[in-house]
């Protein structure tokens, strides 16, 4: 049982398991169920969703809302993307009602190969920033002609994931950071001269 299993590895309080993540594991394989390690991160992910939701059904003003960053870090083969896949955006997706809530995106077509999955397919950072390779200043990452597309595809989303996002270079980093912003600007109510200036 998640609650029993998490509970006492997370606190002594008693742990209230949320009905989208109750829903999802139910109907999980005994061979494909989380372990323990998984189930504890799985946890904390879903404390911080609550509070997310939370602001969405309130329609707490975009620029008052709650941001996360979850960072999974393990060595290679200990379940970090498998967990990503059949887990958390599954899980995001049932919380917001859409699969389009989940972005997926990797540094390399490989990686992206590896992340992605039917359901929630990923691409790479420069697919999803509507990007070619370039110089990678702000002042020079205006969307022109690419905002609507920019629009189109970040307006749904709720959840970034990141492959091996440490291993990013930095300026790769912030081009997935502005140009996202620029695909959900109404909701960063941030103006065009604005973003030029943050570079």
């Amino acid at each position: 049982d998640f609650a029993d299993r998490v509970g006492g590895a997370r606190s002594r309080e008693p742990y209230s398991i949320p009905e989208y993540m109750g829903k999802l594991l139910a109907e999980v394989h005994r061979d494909h169920y989380p372990t323990l390690e998984q189930l504890q991160v799985l946890a904390v992910f879903v404390e911080q969703l609550d509070e997310v939701k939370a602001e969405e059904d309130q329609e707490v003003p975009w620029e008052l809302r709650l941001q996360c960053f979850i960072l999974l870090l393990g060595q290679g083969g200990c379940g970090k993307t498998f967990l990503v896949q059949q887990y958390i955006a599954r899980v995001v997706a049932y919380a917001f009602g859409t699969d389009d809530a989940v972005r997926m995106m990797a540094f390399s077509n490989p990686q992206s190969k590896n992340l992605s999955s039917e359901r929630f397919p990923a691409v790479t950072v420069h697919g999803a920033c509507s990007m070619d390779v370039r110089k990678l200043v702000n002042a020079d990452m205006h969307p022109g002609n690419k905002l609507s597309d920019l629009e189109r595809y970040w307006a749904p989303a709720r959840l970034r994931v990141g492959e091996e996002i440490t291993m990013w270079p930095a300026d790769v980093y912030n081009m997935g950071l502005l140009r996202s912003a620029w695909g959900r600007r109404e909701k960063c109510r941030l103006s065009m001269d604005e973003y030029r200036l943050k570079g």
